[in-house]
């Protein structure tokens, strides 16, 4: 089955649940490394804080085995 591809969006990537013992049901793709530049360039504080703020959305996979 393949793996849906969503827009690159940092706060949907900070957001995201993941399990390192599984490959991911959702990967992001990014349009430009000068949009990767951007993000590694603005202060990463405020993003995180909002992440946490906002919680995780439900994951798409199952629980820790």
């Amino acid at each position: 089955m393949p793996v849906p591809l969503v827009a690159f969006d940092l706060m949907a990537v900070l957001r995201t649940p993941y399990r390192i013992d599984i490959l991911q049901p959702l990967k992001f793709e990014i349009c430009s490394f000068a949009k990767l530049a951007a993000c590694l360039e603005q202060n990463p504080v405020p993003v995180l804080e909002e992440a946490q703020l906002q919680g995780n959305p439900e994951p798409l996979f199952d629980g820790a085995v």
